[in-house]
């Protein structure tokens, strides 16, 4: 599960609990992985977002439930684990290398290869190493906190994945932000197409990337899921994003969005789309036009108002 090192962790309690109560059974491993590209904390500690300030900055609600918090305090379960994945960010892998930390690049991108405390090897776009070959018993759940991101004006399902590309392998200039969607739309395509994108917007950070102070956020109360992250984004950005401020760089259907978002769609579209049955993928064409999307309503009643 890549997990964004943002303002609001109120809702992986209970995404995590859904999947560790299943019904049927679980027996695996819920990653928290991040790669801050050298500014990440799994203690959202990070001075350098606070103006030297080192408290913990984790929650809109209870600022100290930072990551780290939530695997070894409010689970403290050996089934759930995270991953900081900065300290290797500059650490290049062979194909051959099973044992190290580190990414492997494909072609102008890079994904995570690394093995987690529960002792499963994750190499992303291959699977599980299972010391002979590969196993896709290996679900990515994207979890994106939505918010305001100068240069590209939002992230939300696609620019999330920021957080899995390592930045040291030579393409950061360019993603900041010309080839942003594309390179957005091969991570999607071709290392790892998430089996959900599930759009944080409980608390939507619409003045500040870093969501922090809480008076520059807005308690929008909404989660947006969607297999399709292009669809997601637009939804997000036009129907979540957008209305808080009204700022017309947060609109979908014009500037930076308008064109990273089509970039993403032509990559991942002229690649044959998303669909994979067999990955649990069934969305196929991805798509930024509403008349090709079928949203969906519900209240979940599950809201706590910010002490």
């Amino acid at each position: 599960m890549e997990v964004p090192g943002g303002h609001e962790l109120r809702r992986r309690p209970h995404l995590i609990k859904r999947i560790l109560d299943h019904p049927d059974g679980f027996t695996g491993e819920v990653v928290l992985f991040e790669n801050g590209q050298g500014h990440g904390s799994l203690n959202c500690d990070t001075s350098s977002s606070y103006s030297g300030d080192t408290s913990v900055h984790a929650n809109a609600v209870d600022e100290s439930h930072s990551f780290a918090y939530l695997i070894q305090t409010l689970f403290n379960d050996a089934r759930v684990s995270g991953k900081l994945l900065d300290p290797v960010r500059e650490v290049f892998l062979s194909k051959t290398d099973h044992a190290n930390d580190g990414f492997r690049t494909y072609g102008n991108v890079s994904y995570p290869c690394f093995t987690t405390d529960g002792g499963s090897r994750v190499e992303l776009r291959e699977g599980l190493w299972t010391g002979s070959g590969y196993s896709q018993k290996l679900k990515l759940i994207n979890v994106p906190v939505l918010k305001t991101h100068g240069g590209c004006e939002v992230t939300a399902s696609l620019k999330h994945f920021y957080g899995v590309v390592s930045m040291s392998d030579g393409y950061s200039g360019s993603r900041h932000y010309s080839n942003l969607g594309k390179t957005c739309g091969k991570m999607v395509v071709s290392v790892r197409t998430p089996v959900l994108n599930i759009i944080d917007a409980i608390w939507v950070s619409h003045l500040a990337l870093k969501g922090y102070p809480a008076s520059q956020t807005f308690q929008a109360r909404q989660l947006l899921a969607s297999q399709d992250p292009v669809a997601a984004d637009y939804w997000a950005a036009k129907y979540i994003l957008y209305p808080i401020d009204h700022n017309p760089l947060h609109h979908p259907n014009a500037g930076a969005i308008k064109t990273w978002l089509t970039q993403a769609l032509n990559t991942i579209n002229n690649q044959g789309g998303l669909y994979d049955p067999a990955a649990g993928i069934r969305v196929g064409d991805v798509t930024k036009s509403e008349i090709d999307m079928r949203a969906y309503k519900a209240n979940a009643g599950l809201f706590v108002p910010r002490a």
